[in-house]
């Protein structure tokens, strides 16, 4: 990175080839992983560089260069390669030092977690799995993300920016950093004491996952009505269930998403468990989702009716295990924080108290219909 030096022992570390008498040779672990060998110009040897590709020092048109395989990482894996991914994941936040000793090199639960809320941070499919799109977000902020740079880690970084207030929100333009960005990050940095570059380092994203540890979704491209915002997995105030892989049965509206995040923070403000927990919304694009009749344009969403001992499981309001009191609270906090919204659950105590109504195959699930 342009504007921060790793220390000798991380670079160290991080090298990912040798030379040898002008010819090109594999490294071991790059013989290890299966990694394409593969010259040209130098770049900076992070997580993302080093399981992309090794780099030989004989000289080569670029053209002859042979493509790189991409070197994925998930839980279980373990060495070098994880243990620079774990570098990786310290220097912007999402990991701390003492996580990373408990477990260096190993692909462990907490590197899985701190991977995924990168990912979801900057709306790639949150698996847990280092692939090549993540890779390439890490790659960026090695490089600096800067006037001109493109993809997911602009746009994420354009959600915090607006989150924070530095930004208006992105009506055209989102995952392309232009003067717009450029002079809302530069506004950040001065805020913040850091130095007045304009480009994401490493420095600058630690500051702004500090500020904004969950940024707010904002409407993509101008159009309310696009089906294409993710719920993370969890955040303040809520958790999901039966999620499918990377989210794809809870996408929403923009507006949806953002009400249900605010409707878990407030929640979490009055007690800290259980949390709200959040079934279907949607798949991409809207369309159909089975057994579902409707969550078809991303504004219906499942939830959970709160039980009375604190677990996050499932229960009708017929069982013992229900808590009507908190469940009341849970629909009037709704009410309150979403105008429009509609409620389908079958409790007919809350249904008399006009706090929602009855339909069919609703006794152990809140359909919360936002607005739209």
């Amino acid at each position: 990175m342009a504007t921060r030096k790793k220390s000798s022992a991380s670079k160290k570390s991080r090298g990912a080839s040798k030379k040898s008498g002008g010819a090109a040779k594999k490294s071991g672990a790059a013989k290890k992983a299966g990694v394409t060998v593969k010259s040209g110009a130098p770049k900076r040897a992070g997580a993302a560089g080093r399981a992309g590709a090794a780099r030989a020092g004989a000289a080569m048109p670029a053209a002859a260069a042979p493509a790189a395989a991409a070197m994925v990482l998930r839980r279980g894996d373990s060495g070098p390669e994880v243990d620079n991914l774990q570098e990786e994941l310290c220097d912007i936040g999402y990991l701390t030092r003492d996580q990373k000793a408990q477990g260096p090199g190993k692909f462990g639960p907490l590197t899985e977690n701190a991977l995924k809320n990168f990912q979801r941070d900057n709306f790639i499919a949150d698996t847990g799995v280092y692939d090549e799109e993540t890779q390439t977000a890490i790659r960026q902020v090695n490089e600096g993300v800067k006037r001109g740079t493109e993809g997911n880690i602009v746009r994420g970084l354009q959600n915090r920016l607006v989150s924070l207030g530095f930004m208006a929100q992105v009506m055209a333009g989102q995952g392309k950093f232009g003067p717009q960005t450029e002079a809302a990050l530069l506004a950040f940095q001065k805020a913040h004491g850091i130095m007045e570059t304009g480009v994401l380092t490493d420095e600058t994203y630690r500051a702004l996952l500090a500020s904004a540890p969950q940024p707010t979704p904002v409407t993509d491209h101008g159009d309310p009505t696009r089906i294409d915002t993710v719920l993370p997995s969890e955040g303040r105030g809520f958790t999901t269930y039966r999620r499918s892989p990377g989210g794809a049965d809870q996408f929403g509206r923009a507006a949806t998403i953002r009400g249900i995040m605010e409707v878990a923070e407030a929640w979490s403000t009055r007690r800290e468990a259980p949390r709200i927990q959040v079934g279907d919304i949607s798949r991409r694009g809207g369309g159909t989702l089975s057994p579902h009749k409707s969550h078809k344009k991303g504004v219906d969403v499942d939830m959970r009716p709160i039980r009375n001992d604190g677990r996050e499981e499932p229960v009708s309001f017929k069982q013992a295990g229900y808590s009507r009191e908190l469940t009341r609270e849970l629909c009037q906090l709704i009410r309150e924080k979403v105008s429009g919204v509609r409620i389908f659950f079958n409790d007919p105590r809350l249904i008399e108290a006009g706090l929602c109504a009855a339909l069919a195959g609703h006794d152990d699930h809140l359909h919360v219909r936002f607005p739209g």
